[in-house]
């Protein structure tokens, strides 16, 4: 990740970036550092409840990358499950917030970690921007 950003000029604003990385999205954002604050918004794959899809690898919404996105700058706007997490983040109604985040996450920490496959998406955006959300199937209309 940090490879690619730092190939793109840097005058050129990077709208709008997604992450599908078979369970690497965590360690390809963290290796970016600095760079990632050029992104405005960011949706990212990421794993749920503890529940690891290749054992080692860390990308897990409350443990990693919640943290993470935060502490660069990064507001969560939303967080749902994938097939068959969406009903267990929230009954369905996802985390909408930094708020609904933190309270979700406090609940979550209990879980045991385990192997599975349990994903959802994270959508941020950089705190500050002016930029108008991205538009078409790879953000919803309802998360702004």
């Amino acid at each position: 990740m940090r490879t690619v950003l730092s190939s793109i000029p840097v005058k050129t604003d990077i709208h709008f970036m997604k992450t599908d990385m078979q369970g690497t999205d965590f360690s390809a954002l963290s290796s970016a550092g600095t760079l990632l604050q050029r992104v405005h918004y960011l949706r990212v794959e990421c794993w749920i409840k503890n529940i690891y899809t290749y054992v080692g690898v860390n990308n897990d919404f409350c443990r990693h990358l919640f943290p993470y996105m935060t502490s660069i700058g990064f507001e969560l706007l939303h967080m749902h499950g994938n097939s068959k997490a969406r009903k267990e983040v929230n009954n369905y109604a996802g985390v909408r917030g930094h708020a609904a985040a933190v309270e979700y996450c406090e609940r979550e920490k209990a879980e045991k970690q385990r192997v599975g496959t349990f994903e959802a998406d994270a959508y941020f955006r950089r705190a500050g921007t002016r930029l108008e959300p991205p538009e078409g199937r790879d953000w919803p209309s309802d998360i702004n």
